[in-house]
C-alpha cells in the first residue's frame, strides 16, 4: 500500500488513519516514477452519503481518486469517465469538482517553483465529438475557476481541440509534412476517436464518432455493465486474479474483486492495464496485461478488425471528399497503444494501412508510400505537447466548420441523413449493406495481406469471425441508434424536435461495436 508512512512500522491501531490518508488527502508526491501521477482518469471520488440538496465542495465533498487503480475505495463512490456522464446537476457538480482540484494542484505548482500566476497559461482540451453547447459549459466552468485560482492576464486561458493538436508534435520530425500530400492525425481515446485531414499543413476535415478503447474492452451497447458476458474478462479474469495472489500483492488483489465485483468492463480493463505501473509490482512483464494481449494470436483478430474498421472508414470519406491518398497517419491518444497489441512491428502495420487505402482507392501509391507516426510510451502525452508546438500566431480552429459526418450508406445511396431518416427501412438496409460490404472487404485484405503470416493471428479466430461476424447486425445497430437518440432528445425537448436534426456521427460501426463484443465473447 503506497501511503505516506508504512503502516507495518507503526501501531496496528493506526492503519485505518493511514488509509484513509491516502484516500481523502492530495498525495504527497504526484509525478513519473510516484504511485500517483499524470496522466489520470477523469474520475471523483465522494462520500457514499453524499447529499447533492447542500453546498458541496472540492477537497471537502470531492477530491480525485489518483489510487482509484491501485487500491480499494473504503467509504468512496468513485465516478468515472465524467467527459461523457449524462447531464445533470450531480455530474456538473462532480465535473467542477474535478476541475477545481486540478487548478488547485497547477497553482500550487506554480508558486512552489517560483512562476508567476499573472503569467501562467492553462491550456484545456475537448473532444470533437462533444456538442457545442456542452464546450460552452466546460469553457464556463474553466473561466470561473481559472479567474479564482490563476487570475492570470486575459488569453491565458486557451482552449484546444484533442484531434488538432498532435499534428503539431508530430511535425518536428522533417520527414512529415502535410505540404504536398495529405497527412491524418487519429486521435483514439476511450470513448471517441477523433480524425483530423490536414493538407497544406492545415487542418481541412475533421470527423469523429463513438468508436475508441471501450468499443473493444467494453460491454458494448449495455449502460448497467455486462463484464459477465465480456470476452476478455471471461477470458482472463481468474488468471490475474491468481498472478495477484501468487505474488502476495494483497491490495491490488482486493481492488481487482471489488472492481469485477462492478461488472463494468470498462473499468475493469482499466484496472488490468494499470496493473503493471504500479511500484508494488516486480515481474511487470508477467502481469502487464498489454504484453499478454499481444501474445493472444486468438483476440488478437479483434484489434485487427478494430484497426481495418477505422481506417476503411477514414480511406472511404476521404474519397467521398476526393481528398487525395495520404502521406502519413499520425496516432494519439491512450486508445492508440492497442497498436502494439496488432504488432510491434512499425512497417508491419504500415504495410496493413497501405493495402486497406489502395483498395478503398483503387489506386496503388507512388515510391513515396505511406508512413505512420505514433508514440509508443505517453500518447496522451502527444496532445498536450502538440498544443504548446503550435505556432504562437496560429488562429484558433474553427472545428464546427471542417467538422464533416460520413453516413456510409451502401454506395453512398443517402449522401445526408437526419434522424427521422433512420426510422426509413431502406436506410437502415442500406446501412446494414454496408456493414457487410466492409466484412467482405475485410476477409478479402486477409486474403491479399494475410493476418496469420504478418499478425500471429490464430487461422482458428479467423474461422469463427466468420462464422460470428454478421450475426445479429441489426440489432446492434438499432441498439446503437437508441443510445445515441437518447442523448439527442435530452439536448433538445425530445426526440419529436429533433427528428429534422442532421446525425451527429456516422452510424457505420454501430453494428461493429456489437459484433466486436460477440466476437470477443465467441473466442473467450
Amino acid at each position: 500500500m503506497a501511503t505516506l508512512v508504512a503502516p507495518a512500522q507503526y501501531n496496528p491501531a493506526l492503519f485505518e488513519l493511514f488509509l484513509l490518508y491516502d484516500l481523502e488527502f492530495v498525495p504527497p508526491t504526484i509525478g513519473p516514477g510516484r504511485p500517483d501521477n499524470f496522466p489520470t482518469r477523469t474520475a471523483i471520488a465522494e462520500p457514499m452519503n453524499l447529499s447533492f440538496n447542500q453546498q458541496t465542495q472540492a477537497l471537502a465533498d470531492f477530491n480525485i481518486p489518483f489510487y482509484v487503480e491501485r487500491q480499494p475505495a473504503g467509504s468512496n463512490r468513485i465516478t468515472t469517465n465524467l467527459k461523457w456522464a449524462k447531464t445533470s446537476d450531480q455530474t456538473e457538480r462532480r465535473v467542477e469538482a474535478f476541475l477545481e482540484e486540478l487548478l488547485m494542484l497547477i497553482k500550487n505548482k506554480v508558486l512552489t517553483e517560483g512562476g508567476n500566476l499573472a503569467q501562467t497559461t492553462v491550456y484545456w482540451f475537448f473532444p470533437a465529438s462533444m456538442t457545442p453547447g456542452r464546450v460552452s459549459q466546460l469553457r464556463a466552468d474553466w473561466q470561473l475557476l481559472y479567474d479564482r485560482y490563476i487570475g492570470g492576464s486575459a488569453g491565458r486561458l486557451r482552449e484546444v481541440s484533442e484531434s488538432v493538436a498532435p499534428f503539431y508534435y508530430y511535425k518536428q520530425n522533417p520527414t512529415l509534412s502535410a505540404s504536398a500530400r495529405p497527412v491524418i492525425n487519429v486521435d483514439i481515446g476511450g470513448g471517441t476517436s477523433d480524425v483530423v485531414v490536414y493538407e497544406r499543413n492545415e487542418p481541412k476535415l475533421l470527423t469523429s464518432f463513438r468508436f475508441a478503447g471501450n468499443a473493444i474492452y467494453g460491454d458494448a451497447f449495455s449502460e448497467y455493465g455486462a463484464a459477465s458476458h465480456n470476452g476478455f474478462v471471461r477470458k482472463y479474469a481468474d488468471r490475474i486474479q491468481t498472478l495477484l495472489d501468487s505474488q502476495s500483492l494483497g491490495n491490488l488483489s482486493d481492488n481487482n474483486r471489488r472492481i469485477l465485483d462492478t461488472n463494468r468492463s470498462e473499468d475493469i480493463m482499466a484496472f488490468w492495464f494499470s496493473i503493471e505501473k504500479s511500484n508494488d509490482v516486480k515481474a511487470k512483464s508477467m502481469l502487464s496485461f498489454n504484453g499478454i494481449l499481444a501474445k493472444d494470436e486468438d483476440l488478437k483478430v479483434v484489434f485487427v478488425l478494430f484497426y481495418s474498421a477505422l481506417l476503411y472508414h477514414i480511406a472511404r470519406l476521404m474519397k467521398h471528399r476526393n481528398i487525395s491518398l495520404p502521406g502519413a497517419i499520425t496516432f494519439s491518444g491512450t486508445g492508440s497503444k492497442l497498436l502494439t497489441i496488432i504488432s510491434s512491428d512499425d512497417q508491419m502495420l504500415g504495410k496493413l494501412a497501405r493495402a486497406i487505402f489502395e483498395k478503398v482507392y483503387e489506386q496503388m501509391y507512388d515510391t513515396s508510400g505511406l508512413t505512420l507516426f505514433y508514440e509508443r510510451k505517453g500518447p496522451k502525452e502527444v496532445t498536450c505537447k502538440g498544443a504548446l508546438m503550435q505556432p504562437a500566431n496560429s488562429r484558433p480552429v474553427d472545428t464546427e466548420a471542417i467538422n464533416y459526418v460520413y453516413p456510409a450508406t451502401f454506395n453512398d445511396e443517402f449522401p445526408a441523413l437526419t434522424y427521422a431518416d433512420l426510422r426509413k427501412p431502406e436506410v437502415i438496409d442500406s446501412l446494414l449493406k454496408e456493414t457487410n460490404a466492409f466484412i467482405d472487404f475485410f476477409f478479402a485484405i486477409n486474403q491479399q495481406f494475410s493476418f496469420v503470416r504478418n499478425l500471429n493471428v490464430s487461422a482458428r479466430s479467423l474461422v469463427i469471425a466468420q462464422q460470428e461476424l454478421r450475426t445479429h447486425l441489426d440489432t446492434s445497430l438499432m441498439d446503437g441508434i437508441q443510445r445515441k437518440e437518447g442523448d439527442v432528445a435530452a439536448e433538445y425537448s425530445g426526440m419529436t424536435d429533433a427528428l429534422g436534426a442532421p446525425i451527429e456521427e456516422t452510424l457505420f460501426f454501430y453494428p461493429l461495436i456489437g459484433a466486436i463484443n460477440k466476437l470477443a465473447n465467441a473466442l473467450a
